[in-house]
């Protein structure tokens, strides 16, 4: 009898806030710098995403990451 194996390993896509595309050259430029998305990705940035990251199984496509 087979047994199906669990994959423990989490795997993300790489996601940069800097990241340059086709149009605009970055999302940088989308985004007004007085605009309150970004004390958001601030705080979010700052936050412990430990325990968030060990609820994720591993195995199959990568995901995005929380943030």
């Amino acid at each position: 009898m087979k047994t199906k194996r669990k994959h423990s390993k989490v795997t993300f896509k790489p996601y940069q806030m800097d990241q340059l595309m086709l149009l605009p050259p970055s999302l940088d430029e989308l985004i007004p710098e007085d605009h309150p998305v970004r004390v958001v990705s601030a705080v979010v940035d700052r936050i412990d995403m430990k325990r968030l990251v060990k609820a994720y199984k591993g195995g199959g496509t990568s995901s995005y990451i929380p943030r």
